[in-house]
């Protein structure tokens, strides 16, 4: 087995969600970090796409040491999350400005 050279990307694990065109990609961006992809248009029922979403975020709460909160933004623009699910004592929904 050989080692990462330390200027290499983090890995990305990369795995079907739900239906096999929708693909949930998981990228750790720092210890404390974990960032996923998830294109929502690509889910199966369009009407409960934010129910899939905060499965999805209680199941990584449930098998994971993460605490949250999960911050939710547009791919086109990362920096600015417009919501917050934070999943300690029940799952919570919060728009942000």
């Amino acid at each position: 087995m050989s080692a990462r050279p330390a200027d290499a990307p983090p890995a990305a694990l990369q795995m079907p969600l739900y239906t096999p065109t929708s693909v949930l990609t998981l990228r750790p961006a720092s210890t404390t970090e974990l960032r996923f992809d998830l294109d929502l248009r690509a889910l199966a029922d369009g009407n409960h796409r934010l129910r899939t979403l905060l499965d999805l975020t209680e199941e990584l709460w449930s098998e994971t040491r993460l605490t949250g909160p999960f911050l939710i933004a547009p791919q086109a623009d990362p920096a600015r999350p417009v919501l917050a699910v934070q999943g300690l004592g029940g799952v919570r929904v919060r728009l942000l400005d």
